[in-house]
């Protein structure tokens, strides 16, 4: 039991890094749009990875708010649906097991990062 423990902790760690890593990540790409350091291609390549973000976004929260009406509205329910991406610390962690969530500014950052990474890596190649 004590390694599943030191497992999900770990796991949690390394997102927390690669969270905190993509915030900053993002906002050096911003800056360097509004400085204007970018190309035409680049600079399409960072409004393109902010329109699927916003995508990605709206399909996940939306999948989670559907699920949190079906869980929550059944009568007779034994199940509590606690929504993964939360804003606003509601459980007082930005990222924790009890119940598991993952901060909402975090993880778009995050998302942002990972797709801006992908789109810049297809036309670099």
């Amino acid at each position: 039991m004590i390694y599943i423990q030191i497992l999900i902790m770990i796991i949690f760690i390394v997102a927390a890094l690669f969270a905190i890593a993509s915030v900053f990540n993002a906002i050096s790409v911003l800056l360097q749009v509004k400085k204007g350091n970018l190309d035409e291609l680049e600079k399409k390549t960072v409004s393109d990875s902010l329109v699927y973000t916003m995508f990605v976004l709206l399909f996940l929260h939306l999948i989670q708010f559907i699920l949190g009406m079906i869980v929550n509205f059944m009568p007779d329910s034994q199940f509590h649906y606690y929504p993964i991406i939360s804003g606003g610390l509601p459980f007082r962690e930005v990222m924790g097991n009890s119940p598991w969530h993952f901060e909402a500014l975090f993880f778009d950052f995050l998302i942002f990062s990972i797709i801006y990474f992908f789109r810049k890596r297809k036309y670099r190649d």
